[in-house]
């Protein structure tokens, strides 16, 4: 594990480096072209406030990866995105997952079969607690 991210950490740092807004306003259009109906539910969005709220839930997603346990911010995000308010399917985190991959692919000029295999080891386990919140 500590391999992985070793290698997720460095990719992460190459990505966003020096500008991760400009790495996450990449994956938001990779992300809305990947599927209409995702186009559809960021038709009324701020994404300038939709990519600083991505910013701090990576942090969370990362913290969640390392330990394991819940934040209560990681709570808040899961319930809001969850069966009961916005509603989002697990399907849909898959695509969120590839659309993050094709950017960081796109992104960082270092990108190999090892760096997609950290990237998603490191993101499944928030991932999976993320779509735990679709059948609540």
């Amino acid at each position: 594990m500590k391999r992985y991210r070793k290698h997720f950490n460095n990719s992460f740092q190459r990505a966003i480096s020096p500008d991760a807004r400009s790495f996450y306003r990449r994956f938001y259009e990779i992300l809305i072209s990947a599927d209409p109906r995702i186009k559809d539910l960021f038709a009324k969005t701020d994404m300038d406030r939709q990519i600083t709220m991505l910013m701090q839930s990576m942090t969370h997603i990362m913290t969640f990866s390392a330990t394991l346990e819940p934040s209560d911010e990681i709570e808040k995000i899961a319930v809001a995105h969850g069966k009961n308010q916005l509603n989002i399917t697990a399907e849909f985190y898959d695509i969120w997952l590839d659309s993050m991959i094709k950017t960081v692919d796109e992104i960082d000029p270092k990108f190999e079969g090892h760096i997609e295999t950290s990237w998603r080891v490191l993101m499944a386990p928030g991932i999976e607690y993320m779509k735990s919140f679709c059948k609540k």
